[in-house]
């Protein structure tokens, strides 16, 4: 929670709104969430982050990758982890929830973190979506790279 409440009062804090961030489930909590406020400036930076996908009648999260390649470093890869990556402990290696993406994206991702960073990574089937597993050869690099960026928790 200090991460969460860190992330939503000091470096998005002019940005949110001025609740607590919400637990889920409520007992044991796995996962929080927080709302942010309505401005001008998230409805014009919108339609780099959702397209309209006429199929599902509603707008989809896309990946604006030139704007990801050129930002992307060690400090948006450690937020990402805390943000959306967990530690999975049966393979020793840390998981990138990315289901969300398409598999286009999700190459284009784990080709990002090989190019910019030396990771290596692999699609992870998860139905039928993909999440990003980083391989155990890469761990000690991930360490390196992100650890100073990193909430102590």
């Amino acid at each position: 929670m200090p991460f969460i409440e860190r992330l939503k009062f000091t470096v998005l804090g002019t940005l949110s709104t001025t609740t607590a961030p919400t637990p889920y489930p409520k007992e044991n909590p796995t996962q929080y969430w927080f709302g942010t406020r309505s401005l001008p400036y998230f409805t014009r930076l919108r339609p780099l982050w959702y397209r309209w996908d006429e199929a599902k009648g509603d707008f989809i999260k896309i990946i604006p990758l030139k704007l990801v390649i050129k930002y992307f470093d060690a400090i948006t890869l450690a937020f990402w982890i805390m943000g959306d990556g967990y530690w999975d402990t049966d393979q020793a290696t840390i998981l990138l929830c990315t289901e969300n993406f398409t598999h286009a994206e999700v190459a284009a991702l784990i080709e990002l973190l090989r190019s910019k960073e030396g990771i290596v990574a692999t699609p992870r089937k998860r139905g039928s979506n993909l999440r990003i597993r980083i391989s155990s050869r890469s761990i000690d690099l991930l360490r390196r790279l992100v650890r100073p960026h990193m909430h102590p928790a």
